[in-house]
């Protein structure tokens, strides 16, 4: 019963926002995509949008869902011209950012490859970990991720090249949370953050503490 009052009162409110939305006239973010989606497909504007863009290059791919895709491919003919570059870090897809889907961004790897004889380049060096933090995530993560079955490893993982001196400093504290009280893990970084300061040197800023 709680199910169906919840159910009817979301709609109730979807209803209530969609018809403010028309009574404005404005769109929000949803509503773009969407629009954008079904512009794409009528024959002038793909034809306009093919013409117009030679080159088309998209950054932060990893946070493209299957309705961005889909506008893309839309005027880009399948790839068919080899004009489509793409920049992204398949790793961070799994946080489904809007709802992007990793599946996304393996497929349209794939279809580069295939078309026009495309080329995957992987930029595995990191300037921001220091070397004892890029070694635990190596050896924890390439485990975590090894397998493409299990249920942390919708991509595959590439070991990190630390580009910063061996001789860097660095460390990896674990900080466990008791219940599932979100703040809890606030004040557990905060506190470590203020550890850290007050054990360094007193003109240490809050900004120093990575």
């Amino acid at each position: 019963e709680l199910s169906i009052d919840l159910y009817s009162l979301t709609n109730r409110a979807f209803v209530i926002y969609e018809q403010k939305k028309k009574t404005k006239g404005v769109l929000d973010y949803d509503d773009m995509i969407i629009k954008a989606e079904s512009l794409s497909k009528i024959p002038e504007v793909k034809k306009y949008l093919s013409e117009k863009y030679s080159y088309i290059m998209i950054d932060e791919f990893q946070d493209t869902d299957h309705l961005q895709y889909s506008i893309f491919m839309s005027f880009l003919e399948n790839l068919s011209k080899g004009n489509l570059f793409v920049v992204g870090d398949e790793k961070q897809s799994i946080y489904m950012f809007r709802g992007a889907e990793p599946e996304v961004f393996g497929k349209t790897k794939e279809e580069i490859s295939l078309a026009a004889e495309g080329l995957s380049i992987v930029l595995p060096h990191s300037f921001r970990l220091f070397p004892a933090i890029a070694q635990f995530v190596n050896e924890t993560f390439g485990v975590l991720l090894s397998n493409k079955s299990g249920n942390y490893s919708e991509v595959e993982y590439n070991d990190f090249i630390c580009a910063k001196e061996l001789t860097e400093p660095g460390s990896v504290n674990l900080l466990i949370s008791e219940g599932k009280d979100q703040s809890n893990e606030a004040k557990l970084i905060a506190g470590m953050i203020r550890k850290i300061i007050n054990e360094t040197q007193k003109n240490s800023k809050c900004s120093d503490v990575l």
